[in-house]
């Protein structure tokens, strides 16, 4: 998966458009994975939302082909 396909699934789940993916630590990204975490197996990081809200979000693997995702405002720069 691209960075481009990651920010049309997240768009997807959270109805709203995002403008821009980032790592956990808020910093910019090169690659998907910078945003890969061993445990539990999935993806960590921030996005950027049109409106410029920040979200910190996982999507990890559940069962095959079933994902799981949360997302949640930051507040003040910090998770």
């Amino acid at each position: 998966m691209e960075i481009a396909q990651l920010k049309a699934v997240l768009t997807e789940r959270l109805g709203q458009p995002v403008q821009e993916v980032l790592a956990a630590d808020g910093s910019p990204i090169q690659s998907m994975e910078e945003l890969y975490q061993p445990m539990p197996a999935g993806f960590r990081g921030q996005l950027v939302l049109r409106n410029g809200s920040r979200k910190v979000w996982d999507l990890w693997q559940e069962v095959e082909d079933t994902w799981n995702f949360t997302a949640s405002p930051v507040h003040d720069g910090v998770e």
